[in-house]
């Protein structure tokens, strides 16, 4: 409504910010959840996010660092467990021990000199380049968003946590950490510790389950650990040339998540409509943004709802390709 696009330029914590700010200058403090809230949603930096990152900089709340995009802790165990960025050693912990060994890099990564930063960044990088969507390297490789005001300062340790204890369904843990309860840090530490070990061994025993249709990738799964992830995974570091629909089965339901790149979405990709369109044909319903979105449907109609959807994503991107208005 008022030309800010709520899928890369503000998040609801955002707002939720920018409400809190007008109550008065003393939750300038708060701006630091803003700013994880947009790195969550994998937000760009630009209009409303800028303004609240501007502002947090210059109050002292946030102050940036370079290097990988990943949580801090030990090298090894953050390269095997890491789904951000997902790698060919992710999920083999033998496999991550060996490259960083021909590295020559060891201890905890935010004791890295720069130096020693900058060659684990370019190892990085040349195994990405070789597969990955563009974006995805820019995704894991600059700015890493330091929260001083925060009981846990690594943004992506941050959200790592957020995203745990809402998949664990342990809300007043996420809740009590936003509002610094300094007794739960620990353990929401080891929970989520715990959990992106599984969650990255998950992905990869799911990735191999992977097909392919006319214009999409897809995967059927059973009781997946997280469907958000393994969608983000595949569509920005091993498929990204197509959008990836996961469907899981769970507690009787049929749940879908969807994912793009940015790419594709400038191509004419909208996972919104095509998820929309398709679920409701077959009896259920979805929405989202352009490009991420989601949907619930019936038991017993994947393949009727993978053909429509496969169709109009088809749709979508032949006619930009036709150089037609989207």
């Amino acid at each position: 409504m008022v030309g800010i696009d709520g899928a890369t330029d503000i998040s609801a914590s955002g707002t939720c910010y920018l409400v809190a700010r007008e109550l008065g200058t003393g939750n300038l403090d708060l701006a630091g959840l803003a700013i994880a809230g947009a790195v969550g949603d994998r937000q760009l930096f630009q209009t409303a996010n800028a303004f609240i990152l501007e502002e947090a900089l210059k109050a002292g709340v946030v102050s940036i660092r370079k290097g990988l995009k990943v949580g801090d802790g030990n090298l090894a165990e953050v390269l095997a467990y890491s789904t951000e960025p997902f790698l060919d050693i992710t999920g083999y912990p033998e496999k991550a021990a060996e490259f960083l060994n021909q590295l020559g890099l060891s201890g905890n990564i935010e004791n890295l000199s720069a130096e020693d930063i900058s060659k684990l960044a370019s190892a990085v990088a040349l195994k990405l380049v070789r597969q990955a969507s563009p974006e995805a390297i820019e995704a894991v490789i600059g700015d890493i968003f330091l929260l001083n005001r925060e009981l846990v300062h690594n943004v992506y340790d941050f959200i790592s946590i957020l995203n745990t204890c809402g998949k664990q369904k342990v809300y007043g843990l996420a809740l009590a950490l936003c509002l610094k309860d300094s007794t739960i840090v620990n353990e929401v530490l080891s929970l989520t510790k715990e959990h992106e070990k599984n969650l990255a061994l998950d992905i990869r025993k799911n990735v191999e389950k992977i097909r392919k249709g006319e214009n999409i990738w897809y995967i059927n799964t059973v009781d997946a650990l997280s469907t958000g992830s393994l969608a983000t995974t595949v569509v920005r570091y091993l498929h990204p040339e197509l959008p990836f629909i996961c469907l899981n089965e769970s507690e009787g339901i049929q749940k879908v998540s969807a994912r793009g790149t940015r790419e594709l979405v400038s191509k004419g990709l909208d996972l919104a409509f095509a998820l929309r369109e398709a679920a409701g044909a077959v009896g259920g319903s979805g929405g989202g943004h352009s490009v991420a979105s989601g949907a619930s449907i019936p038991l017993g109609s994947t393949e009727e709802f993978l053909s429509i959807a496969d169709r109009i994503i088809g749709d979508q991107l032949r006619k930009n390709a036709g150089g037609k208005a989207k």
